[in-house]
C-alpha cells in the first residue's frame, strides 16, 4: 500500500520550453549611431522561460544591447542573433547593413566639405554632401588640439596663409582662418622653417593644448589648406550630436632623443628626414 500511495502523488509539470522566435522585421538598415530594436515574439505564449540573448557578429559594425536595441558604428553589414535562453537551440537571425551616413542638419553651401571640430575629444570629423545635398558621408577625421579660448559656433572660413605668426612669438604652417583670430594650423615653429617644430608641442596633439586655435599634424593642416576653399563651412562644438563617426586617430609622438625631432613626422615638405629614403 505504501508503493502505491507514493505513486499516487502527482508529479511536477516539466517547464514549457520556447520552441520558436518571431521578429517583426529580420532587415535592419541604420545609419551611423542610429538604432532600431526588432520586437520579440517567443512561443509558445506558456513557455516558462522567454529570456533572450542577443549577439553582433561583428560588434565594431554594429552593436546589440540586452533589450535588441542595434546600433550602428561603422558602415559594413553583419548578422545580429537573438537566442532563447532557455532553448538555445531556438535563435533568429536579423541581417544588418550600416550605412556610410549620418544627419548633421547641415547642407551644402557649393564648398567640398564641411567640418566639424568636437573640443570636447580633440578630433576633427571631415563630411561631404550625399545627393540630397546634406553634408552626411564622413569621409576623414584628424586629431587636433584645442584650447580652453576655443570658440563654439559655425562659421564660414575666409583667409589661407603659408606660414602665420601666432601668438607665443611662433608660426603656423598652413593656416586656415575660421573666424576672427581663430584658425585652423599646424604645430608651432619657432621659425619659417620646417625644421623648428616645436616637438613637446606636437606631442600635445589629441589633449587641450592651444591658444584658441586648431592644431594639427602637419599632413592635416595642408589637406585643409589644400582642399577647403574660402566659404567652407566650419562647426566648433564640445557635444556634436553625431560624435566622431570615424573615431579619433591616435596621434603620434616625438622622442626628444630623436635627433629628427625639429620636423613634423607628417610634413611632406622636401628633405624631411622622417621621410627621406
Amino acid at each position: 500500500s505504501t508503493v502505491s500511495e507514493v505513486s499516487q502523488i502527482p508529479q511536477p509539470a516539466e517547464p514549457v520550453q520556447v520552441t520558436g522566435i518571431t521578429l517583426t522585421t529580420y532587415e535592419v538598415n541604420l545609419d551611423l549611431g542610429k538604432s532600431q530594436m526588432p520586437i520579440v515574439t517567443m512561443t509558445p505564449d506558456d513557455a516558462a522561460d522567454k529570456g533572450e540573448i542577443w549577439t553582433s557578429s561583428d560588434p565594431s559594425i554594429a552593436t546589440v544591447d540586452g533589450l535588441g536595441r542595434i546600433t550602428g558604428v561603422k558602415a559594413g553589414s553583419c548578422t545580429v542573433t537573438v537566442t532563447s535562453t532557455s532553448n538555445p537551440a531556438v535563435s533568429a537571425q536579423v541581417a544588418v547593413t550600416v550605412n556610410n551616413r549620418i544627419s548633421t542638419g547641415v547642407y551644402s553651401n557649393g564648398k567640398p566639405y564641411y567640418l566639424v571640430v568636437n573640443k570636447s575629444t580633440n578630433t576633427v570629423t571631415v563630411y561631404q554632401a550625399d545627393s540630397t545635398g546634406e553634408y552626411c558621408i564622413p569621409v576623414k577625421s584628424m586629431v587636433c588640439s584645442c584650447g580652453d579660448d576655443t570658440p563654439s559656433g559655425t562659421y564660414n572660413t575666409s583667409d589661407q596663409y603659408r606660414w602665420r605668426y601666432l601668438v607665443g612669438d611662433v608660426y603656423g604652417q598652413y593656416a586656415t582662418r575660421i573666424t576672427g583670430h581663430i584658425l585652423f594650423h599646424s604645430v608651432p615653429y619657432l621659425r619659417q622653417s620646417e625644421d623648428s617644430l616645436q616637438y613637446e608641442e606636437y606631442n600635445k596633439l589629441g589633449s587641450t593644448a592651444s591658444h584658441g586655435c586648431i592644431r594639427l599634424a602637419g599632413a592635416d593642416s595642408l589637406w585643409i589648406y589644400q582642399n577647403c576653399p574660402s566659404g567652407t563651412k566650419v562647426t566648433l562644438t564640445s557635444r556634436p550630436s553625431m560624435g566622431d563617426p570615424l573615431g579619433k586617430p591616435a596621434a603620434q609622438t616625438i622622442s626628444p632623443d630623436n635627433p629628427n625631432r625639429g620636423w613634423d613626422p607628417t610634413d611632406p615638405a622636401a628633405g624631411n628626414p622622417w621621410t627621406a629614403g
